[in-house]
């Protein structure tokens, strides 16, 4: 599922990487150089680790305030906006018991809306 959403996301799976692993451990006291260790392609630079995070931050910092801006331009229905929601949730919580054929079930659902929400035929 994440493979499938990360190919439709604006972030890259470096990432993604990235910023779960500053998030996971963000309370815990670990140096930045524990954390360059634990990228899943291998160890990368902590330049390489802090450009690739401050990266991932300013894109989701962009998609929030896109999403912002088109709910007050009126281009969002809150009805799509609240539906997306409810799928992320619903995705969340039973990530592990869906069969194949209802997670495209549920992606073609998710492609509906966004098509819908964002005029794209």
């Amino acid at each position: 599922m994440v493979e499938y959403m990360l190919k439709r996301a604006s972030l890259t799976s470096a990432q993604l990487d990235t910023y779960l692993i500053d998030r996971s451990i963000f309370d815990e006291k670990v140096g930045l150089k524990v954390k360059t260790l634990m990228r899943d392609r291998g160890p990368v630079s902590k330049g390489a680790f802090l450009h690739t995070l401050k990266q991932a931050q300013e894109n989701l910092h962009r998609s929030i305030y896109t999403l912002i801006l088109l709910e007050y331009l009126g281009l969002l229905e809150e009805e799509a906006t609240v539906r997306l929601l409810q799928i992320g949730s619903l995705l969340k919580n039973i990530k592990k018991d869906l069969l194949e054929e209802k997670i495209q079930e549920v992606f073609g659902a998710i492609e509906v809306i966004i098509r819908k929400i964002s005029g794209k035929k």
